[in-house]
């Protein structure tokens, strides 16, 4: 408002016009409603372009890559959520030739979210890990399960199999796994020695996780034991055994 009282002279008044500003406010925050990252305030000038990019955070996707635009004749408050992202997880089964032992398993997971997929169990093979587990990073994961088929070597046990001088040997899988005939006490040998003639359960685990393998392997008596003639029959005998010879005349 120009305002006065005219005097005896012309009267020039100069009215200057400034330019306003204007509050830009950007929230950023989680779709829960929670801050995400701190908020983003500057004044801008009336008409004036303004473009601000949003913060990348790990495992989430902006609303907005960058909010842009020209400042009116108001304060402006923009939201920008944040999204979480999900990755592809992908568990391929497979034998030690490289060939497929099960179809693949596939699923899509969250960002910091945990999995656990249990393997499959196929008969006669161990696999190198019996559940993959962990937590999703911000990247698409596969991971690759073999299948080793078990072979053992068997030494019988002698002298009517009670001696314990039996043994089973694992001869394939070897390296990262562990072993029990009791499902109790896993070792790192792959070796059993001292076993008497019985049915033995195997088990098998990739160290640190479950079992994945059991399996029922024999260890067989050998009687190596020394022939006694009685009566014109040829019996055998246990090695440290018990015979009793009734005589009868000069014969015993």
């Amino acid at each position: 408002v120009v305002s006065g009282t005219m005097g005896t002279a012309d009267v020039i008044v100069d009215v200057v016009y400034s330019i306003n500003s204007y509050n830009l406010t950007i929230n950023y925050k989680y779709a829960d409603g929670s801050e995400a990252a701190p908020s983003h305030s500057e004044s801008v000038n009336y008409n004036v372009a303004y473009s601000v990019t949003s913060p990348v955070i790990t495992g989430y996707t902006a609303s907005q890559a960058s909010v842009n635009g020209t400042m009116g004749t108001s304060n402006v408050t923009v939201n920008v959520t944040y999204s979480i992202n999900s990755y592809n997880l992908v568990i391929n089964y497979k034998y030690a030739d490289g060939s497929q032992a099960a179809p693949a398993h596939s699923e899509s997971v969250n960002y910091n979210a945990p999995y656990a997929v249990t393997s499959p169990v196929i008969n006669d093979y161990v696999a190198s890990r019996t559940t993959v587990a962990g937590t999703m990073s911000d990247n698409n994961l596969t991971v690759n399960v073999t299948y080793y088929m078990v072979t053992t070597s068997i030494v019988d046990a002698t002298n009517c199999g009670s001696n314990g001088n039996g043994s089973i040997t694992v001869t394939a899988p070897t390296g990262n796994f562990e072993y029990s005939i009791n499902g109790t006490s896993y070792q790192s040998s792959n070796v059993f020695n001292g076993l008497s003639a019985n049915d033995y359960t195997l088990y098998i685990r990739p160290i640190g996780e479950d079992f994945n393998y059991m399996g029922t392997w024999t260890v067989a008596s050998i009687v190596t034991m020394p022939t006694v003639s009685v009566a014109s029959n040829d019996s055998l005998f246990c090695l440290n055994g018990t015979v009793s010879l009734n005589g009868n005349g000069s014969s015993v």
